[in-house]
């Protein structure tokens, strides 16, 4: 049986049973637009907009089905039951809030509940005891208590005061009326002192409604340094009066210099108009960017022939040159032509020259020249559990290296050295008897006390029967 379709008739049972109560909740609107649910229990069903805040008072419980749009927030202190539909334009507060069989709660609070069988929209859900603070507003206006005046009850046996008989004054002689005429007067603020705004009467001189024009005190850039990108480039201006107000950009004209492209200091002239006079200069600068050069690392064998390094620049437009730290390995031409001379190690230095919008630039690369290999010409099972292995003499090397396995991918290989380049034979002993052996050889050469190795050769085989 699908539980939803039978757990919606039950829910709306139990909200029919729940609007039968005679528990009524008061419940209405604040004088600002607010609305309160105080204590008691609320059914509503309705199509509604709350143009204030929500207020569920604590020990209150709202029952709601319908729409209800909350332009406001929504404080829940008591619980609250949704059925219908909300929408919530700011924060709906609460410290319990289940939905679905998942809960939010802020902490171990009996009330503040929230249980939403229906749809929700809020700006922002806090499940969080930091609105606790609010006070809820009343939703009664008091009316004001009139004391009335006393009646005064006249003594009939007092004496009557006689009335006296009023002196009349003597005729005043009418003073012209002066109309002031007023004319605006405005004393412009500068860079060095504050400026005013008065009325003036041109007849008498009194002056009304004086107002301080501050002067300006603070001019600034979104920006004093820029990294040339090849676009104009030009920083937004700011001015603050001495009491640190920003300043209409109504009352200046900012000017900026042609270009502002090319990396330089350029000046930015504001001059004051309205209210404000005189002129202040700015400066910003538009900075060389950095050059960016790629090339590679290079690994070639003896007797390889001459190849290009293909260094490129990456950003920037810089002329290219080019050096070697070692030209007994590898020299280089002026277009970046490598020559392989010896075995060693060689650092290729490229560098970009600095030019108006960048900045002088290198990188440095190696080049490695290893020697030429050599071949196994024959191995044989010699004697008992012994091979003898020869190979072609290589007279520009200082010595071999042989290595030998059972794997053909030389695992756990062992390796025999031989230091001469004259020799061109070399036995190897206590082999396993009935195991077939993979043998290669390469060559080495010492440079300045480093080894530098050839590739190793192709695979030879032998089985050892003796």
């Amino acid at each position: 049986m699908n539980k939803k379709k039978f757990l919606l008739p039950l829910l709306t049972l139990l909200f029919l049973f729940m609007s039968t109560l005679s528990v009524h909740a008061e419940s209405g609107l604040t004088p600002s637009g607010d609305y309160v649910v105080e204590d008691g229990v609320l059914n509503e069903v309705a199509y509604k907009t709350i143009y204030g805040d929500l207020y569920i008072a604590p020990g209150a419980s709202y029952y709601f089905n319908g729409q209800l749009t909350v332009m406001g927030n929504v404080y829940v202190f008591g619980t609250m039951y949704n059925y219908g539909s909300i929408s919530v334009a700011g924060t709906f507060n609460c410290l319990n809030y289940f939905k679905s069989g998942i809960t939010f709660s802020a902490g171990d609070y009996d009330y503040g509940k929230v249980y939403d069988y229906g749809q929700m929209s809020v700006n922002t859900l806090n499940v969080r005891d930091d609105f606790l603070f609010v006070q809820i507003p009343s939703t009664s206006v008091p009316t004001p208590t009139i004391t009335p005046l006393p009646t005064v009850v006249p003594d009939p046996t007092a004496t009557p005061v006689p009335t006296a008989t009023p002196t009349p004054k003597p005729t005043a002689t009418p003073t012209p009326v002066h109309r002031h005429v007023y004319r605006q007067t405005v004393v412009k603020a500068t860079m060095e002192q504050n400026g005013c705004r008065f009325m003036k009467c041109k007849g008498c001189g009194r002056v009304a409604g004086y107002r301080t024009i501050y002067r300006p005190q603070t001019i600034a850039l979104s920006s004093s340094k820029f990294i040339f990108n090849g676009k104009v480039q030009r920083p937004t201006v700011s001015v603050k009066d001495s009491r640190g107000s920003l300043i209409n950009p109504e009352n200046y004209i900012v000017s900026y210099p042609s270009g502002c492209t090319n990396a330089g200091t350029y000046d930015v002239v504001i001059k004051f108009k309205g209210n404000y006079a005189g002129f202040t200069t700015q400066s910003f600068t538009i900075q060389k960017n950095n050059q960016a050069i790629s090339a590679s690392n290079q690994t070639k064998v003896l007797g390889s022939k001459s190849f290009s390094l293909n260094a490129k620049r990456t950003k920037g437009d810089g002329k290219l040159s080019y050096k070697s730290s070692n030209v007994k390995v590898a020299s280089i031409s002026n277009t970046g032509k490598i020559t392989i001379k010896g075995v060693g190690k060689a650092t290729i230095t490229i560098s970009a020259s600095a030019t108006t919008n960048y900045n002088k630039a290198s990188k440095s690369v190696t080049i490695t020249v290893n020697p030429k290999g050599t071949s196994l010409t024959s191995v044989k099972n010699s004697s008992s559990r012994k091979a003898t292995v020869q190979w072609k003499r290589n007279s520009a090397v200082t010595g071999y290296q042989i290595r030998y396995s059972t794997s053909s991918s030389f695992k756990g290989a062992k390796v025999i050295t031989v230091k001469k380049n004259s020799t061109v034979k070399a036995s190897i002993s206590n082999l396993v008897k009935g195991k077939k052996y993979y043998m290669q050889i390469r060559t080495y050469k010492t440079v300045s006390k480093k080894n530098y190795y050839s590739e190793w050769s192709n695979n030879k085989t032998v089985k050892i029967l003796k």
